[in-house]
Formats: C-alpha cells, structure tokens, sequence
C-alpha cells in the first residue's frame, strides 16, 4: 500500500523490472482504477548505458492536495549507478509528469522502506542512514523540503 486518505488507497505492485503498477481504490463505492502506466525505463539517464543493473531503486507516497482538491501520487525512481532521484507526479484523473531530478540521494534509505506518509498537503518520508532529516514533498507546490532531525535520533 502506497497510502490512502479520505476513502481512497492507492496501491502498488513491483514488478520484474523497472516499471511498477499502480491501482487507486475507492472504498467507499467498492471500484478501483488501474493508474495509466508508469514507465521509469524512459526516464533521462545520466549514466552509462552499459551498466551491470540496468534497474534502481523506488518508493512512492500518495496524498491530497487541499488548495486545489486533487489526490496525488509521487513516485522516485533511482537508476543504479546514479546519485539523485527522478520525481514525477501523478494527479488523479490527468496524466504522470515528470518534474526534476531530487536534489539528495536517499535511495538506500528510502526505496524498499514504507511508502511517504502523507499529512496535511504533504508527503514525508524518514531518513535516517544518511543525513538524519526528513524529506517532505509539498502536494500544491510540487517542491521538495527538509526537516533535520535532533542530533540524538
């Protein structure tokens, strides 16, 4: 499970291979809709091809955007090889836009742990191998921010 809010949860499904599915369900009305494909293999790779792992690591969080009344999914992707990850979001009903290179590496940290928790118009994820900070993502202003931790953490 990716995340939920309101009645909706989103979940994922990690495939053989770069690309993962998502499907939103509506408990409320019992239907589901199965997200439009997200492809990390087209993502922008600033790598050599000839990599031994043509794969990378992933993780996600979903959540709702008050100021303009939209769910959202974003989804990280980091290739192999790579110190930063590629953010894209997903608005509920529009399409996967791509929007930048995240400016930290969190792969090992983040990618296979739980999925961002979402909180008031924003998606925080916990980190605490590297830098001992929490990654947010603003839902409305699609930016990234970070919350040091104490030191004793």
């Amino acid at each position: 499970m990716v995340g939920f809010y309101n009645g909706l949860v989103c979940f994922v499904k990690i495939k053989y291979g770069p690309d993962p599915l998502f499907l939103i369900c509506n408990t409320l009305t019992g239907k589901s809709v199965r997200l439009p494909e997200y492809t990390c293999s087209e993502l922008p790779r600033h790598i050599p091809s000839t990599s031994p792992n043509p794969y990378g690591h992933f993780t996600s969080g979903f959540g709702y955007c008050p100021s303009t009344n939209h769910y959202k999914l974003v989804a990280i992707y980091y290739y192999d090889g790579e110190n930063k990850g590629h953010v894209q979001v997903y608005t509920v009903g529009g399409e996967w836009r791509y929007i930048r290179f995240m400016g930290r590496y969190y792969s090992y940290s983040l990618a296979g742990s739980s999925p961002g928790i979402y909180a008031n118009g924003t998606i925080y994820w916990p980190q605490e191998k590297l830098n001992c900070e929490i990654m947010a993502f603003d839902l409305e202003r699609e930016e990234f921010h970070y919350i040091t931790l104490p030191g004793f953490m």
